[in-house]
């Protein structure tokens, strides 16, 4: 959910971030978290739970913690509850970058109930032309760090990677199929030095047609020349 605050984001650029971890740290903790964008820009909010203000100008910091405004009415909105954001062209209003936004209360560890739903709002974010791209970028790089959360507070992966399990049913029959591969392989070639031609006729069911004359491999070999042929 959205929460106040007074005091802008701590936080470090790329590359002192760099310099930090570059020895092991008494607490990864206590790092500051990167500065992906910082830039003036116009929120408005359409958000129930949110009755401070519905529009307002300022800093936006983008940090791979939270997504914040600066002190003067100063917000704070955590990357999990960002469920949705995405480039909207001009139209009836300027571009900009159009989220959604989980304003579900805090489950508190209580289990949720199987109707309960997201209470999802709205927040438009309006920043020069220039500064779209590398806004959106900047939000997609950070909100790619954190998982989306359901009502009750666990995991949701719809846009992250399955649970490995998923997958163990399909190794299981692609390990089969191969295994039945690898046999039927061996079992035709059982005699490396049989004549193809041979191999192949063994093969042929004939039922209760003899097979046609000289197609056998050994009578082939042994039958005798036409007299035309001769002559």
């Amino acid at each position: 959910m959205l929460e106040r605050t007074r005091t802008p984001p701590p936080s470090v650029s790329q590359l002192e971030h760099d310099d930090l971890t570059s020895v092991t740290p008494q607490n990864f903790s206590d790092i500051p978290p990167v500065l992906h964008w910082q830039g003036p820009a116009e929120v408005e909010m359409n958000v129930p739970s949110w009755t401070s203000w519905s529009k307002t100008t300022g800093t936006l910091f983008v940090t791979e913690h939270t997504i914040e405004g600066d002190a003067g009415q100063g917000w704070t909105l955590p990357y999990q509850d960002l469920t949705l954001h995405a480039l909207t062209p001009a139209g009836a209003t300027p571009a900009h970058i159009y989220c959604q936004v989980d304003d579900s209360p805090p489950a508190n560890g209580a289990p949720a109930e199987e109707e309960e739903f997201m209470t999802l709002a709205e927040m438009r974010i309006y920043v020069a032309e220039d500064q779209l791209q590398p806004l959106f970028s900047a939000l997609s790089r950070c909100s790619a760090l954190h998982e989306s959360l359901l009502p009750d507070g666990t995991p949701n992966n719809f846009f992250g990677l399955a649970d490995d399990s998923e997958g163990d049913d399909e190794d299981e029959e692609e390990e089969q199929d191969g295994d039945d591969g690898e046999i039927g392989r061996a079992e035709d070639g059982e005699d490396e030095g049989q004549d193809p031609v041979e191999a192949f006729l063994d093969k042929v069911d004939w039922g209760n047609v003899p097979p046609p004359e000289g197609w056998n491999a050994a009578q082939f070999d042994d039958a005798e020349e036409p007299e035309a042929d001769k002559k």
